[in-house]
């Protein structure tokens, strides 16, 4: 279990006092969770624009961190690098792929319709073969862009 190096500061209230200067100091909570924090929380995320897919890959899991923050819930990881599939899952066809790098997201744009996304993670590589994202069911409705990240689950 990793301790963070330091706590962040939420707020200072610095203030003179009888005897000189009198600070009050709040800090963050103590988050726990994993060494690689996945996506936000909540997805699949459906907002108005255009249709699409946005999608990244991350790594979730690994061994247990403390981080700071204002809020813990917050908290999501880096996407990594890879290459995202989108693919109709009637005809088993591929609609689309999306290299995308380390810290970006994907937006793939497609027709409305309900498609299987895959994912397969560059950097995560065991006995010689790059790992895959176990896959996402997603619909897309007309005039909507949905989020839907794919993560690659470690010990």
């Amino acid at each position: 279990m990793e301790r963070p190096a330091i706590q962040t500061i939420r707020r200072q209230a610095p203030r003179a006092g009888r005897y000189g200067t009198l600070v009050t100091l709040r800090v963050n909570p103590l988050c726990s969770g994993s060494a690689e924090w996945g996506p936000p929380r909540g997805e699949p995320f459906v907002t108005a624009g255009p249709t699409e897919l946005i999608s990244g890959l991350y790594l979730d899991g690994g061994p247990l961190r403390f981080r700071s923050a204002p809020r813990c819930e917050s908290l999501s990881g880096t996407p990594g690098a890879g290459t995202i599939t989108v693919t109709n899952p009637v005809t088993g066809s591929t609609v689309a792929t999306r290299i995308v790098a380390q810290g970006r997201l994907a937006a793939i744009p497609v027709p409305p319709g309900t498609y299987t996304v895959t994912g397969t993670f560059g950097g995560a590589i065991i006995n010689g073969q790059h790992q895959h994202s176990l896959p996402k069911t997603v619909r897309i409705p007309p005039e909507r862009t949905v989020r839907q990240d794919l993560v690659l689950n470690i010990p």
